[in-house]
């Protein structure tokens, strides 16, 4: 049975520290959150028709979560491509 409460085991079955990201997901939502209400738009984009978030795995984690974030409130399709 593996001991839960054993932090050695885990750093053991995770060099990567993917653990401690996950526990500062919410400082890291909260500092983009932050540096997104500051983010002007060139008027470039205003005939934007379509918004394709690109990532694999992990990755694309953070497009589906501004795809769903957003869902009411944008004028147009996201579309995540995990592949």
């Amino acid at each position: 049975m593996v001991a839960l409460d054993d932090h050695t085991l885990f750093d053991r079955l995770d060099p990567g520290g993917m653990r401690e990201r996950i526990a500062e997901l919410p400082q890291q939502c909260r500092a983009a959150w932050s540096l997104a209400q500051g983010l002007e738009l060139q008027s470039a984009y205003d005939n934007v028709r379509q918004i394709v978030i690109l990532g694999m795995g992990g990755s694309a984690i953070g497009g589906a979560l501004l795809q769903g974030l957003v869902a009411g409130e944008c004028a147009v399709p996201i579309t995540v491509v995990r592949g």
